[in-house]
């Protein structure tokens, strides 16, 4: 009588480079609701969720440019799957650049020929490279990612390592920093939104865009393959009255900025890094100008580009994910915890519960929510005010006997 011994079968371990962001957090969760076992880089382990292993490594810091660093980490760990969700995004240093999306990936891409375990890499590209060639060439955020593409293809090409390249659209999530410009621009004013140009555009949220990377994992339809991860075409006024729709709030009168006027705008950024300009292009393109280059700004609205139905079809058919319009998942935001965990109008962390069309308190608190909070010394009320106290009250005001605050003048005083 033989006995068969049955192996457990063992489940794939994938490398996330880059888990956080506003996509990698998506992409950790369901990297693991998949069933993989994950191993995720990332400079903060805060960065990384319970039941993934955490790598922590700095495109910035030497040890990323050492391909043994890369090669160690792929064979100590057992890698099957790399997705190389790392980039750099925003920098006022266009050497930074080069390096997180260009030069470090290079690095990643040898270790990854080199392995002997590894099967599949996708590389999370952008659609930003397929904007106009001039574009491209004044642009270090598409320039670079375009470039480690062709490092990409040509590091692998006689490699039986298969490779996937995703290009998303603009990535809008109400789960992190992506979603809070949207908010703004569409609640900035009960009576109109503003917008740039009226380019036609494909935005995805983040959830679809990690379902439709995850899903080219083991899938043989995406090997060699440049796919999109974008949502249905449509324009950032549609988008911003949609949200407006969403929250409550009745629909704006639109107001849209030439782009040539956004565009001269955004080159006095670099003249007056504090003035107006920089505030009419935050507010209509849904950029932090105080993140990225002048540069960067100057070319971004020209990335809005419209995509064929065709290319949707082809990442639908491949991955079954069918990407759903960004402005559905803002459809219970002004019950949750945008409006009532996060949002206070005076500070001390009541939740708002007035009119969702008042906008202009639900900005108001929200910024107010992201400053440090200042918090008076403490005295014991029977002994006399201490220097810092009456400090205290001259710069931020007193309190009256129900908690109010009086109006102060400029330096805090009735």
């Amino acid at each position: 009588m033989s006995l068969s011994i049955t192996k457990e079968p063992t489940k794939t371990r994938v490398l996330l480079i880059g888990g956080g962001g506003c996509l990698g957090p998506y992409l950790q969760k369901m990297l693991l609701s998949r069933g993989y076992e994950v191993f995720a880089t990332s400079r903060k382990a805060d960065n990384v969720i319970d039941g993934i292993t955490h790598i922590p490594v700095d495109f910035m810091k030497p040890e990323a440019m050492e391909p043994s660093f890369w090669s160690r980490t792929l064979c100590d760990n057992h890698i099957e799957v790399v997705i190389n969700n790392g980039a750099i995004t925003s920098s006022r240093n266009p050497d930074d650049f080069q390096r997180g999306n260009c030069d470090v990936p290079e690095k990643i891409f040898q270790a990854v020929k080199d392995s002997n375990q590894v099967k599949q890499i996708i590389q999370i590209s952008s659609l930003a490279i397929e904007a106009k060639e001039e574009v491209i060439k004044n642009s270090y955020y598409p320039r670079t990612k375009l470039l480690a593409e062709e490092r990409l293809k040509h590091t692998l090409k006689d490699s039986p390592v298969k490779y996937t390249i995703i290009r998303p659209a603009c990535i809008i999530s109400t789960e992190a920093d992506g979603g809070m410009p949207v908010l703004e621009m569409a609640t900035m004013s009960n009576k109109f939104v503003a917008t740039v140009g009226s380019k036609k555009i494909n935005p995805v949220t983040a959830k679809d865009a990690a379902s439709i990377i995850v899903a080219c994992i083991n899938n043989e339809k995406s090997d060699g393959k440049t796919l999109v991860a974008a949502g249905p075409e449509t324009t950032w006024a549609e988008v911003l009255q949609k949200v407006r729709k969403n929250l409550g709030m009745k629909e704006g009168w639109h107001f849209q900025v030439p782009e040539k006027v956004a565009l001269f705008a955004s080159g006095k950024i670099a003249e007056n890094p504090n003035g107006l300009t920089r505030r009419l292009v935050d507010y209509c393109s849904g950029i932090n100008s105080e993140r990225v280059s002048p540069e960067v700004i100057q070319v971004s609205t020209l990335w809005k580009l419209p995509l064929s139905p065709e290319r949707r079809d082809t990442t639908k058919q491949i991955t079954g994910i069918d990407a759903r319009p960004v402005w559905e998942q803002f459809e219970h935001v002004n019950r949750s915890r945008w409006f009532q965990d996060r949002i206070s109008t005076n500070g001390d962390a009541q939740p708002w519960d007035g009119d969702p069309d008042d906008s202009r308190h639900y900005v108001e608190a929200e910024r107010a929510r992201k400053r440090p909070q200042q918090v008076p010394p403490r005295r014991d009320p029977a002994s006399p005010k201490s220097p810092e106290q009456i400090d205290w009250e001259l710069r931020v005001g007193t309190t009256d006997s129900d908690g109010a605050r009086p109006k102060t003048d400029g330096r805090g005083v009735q």
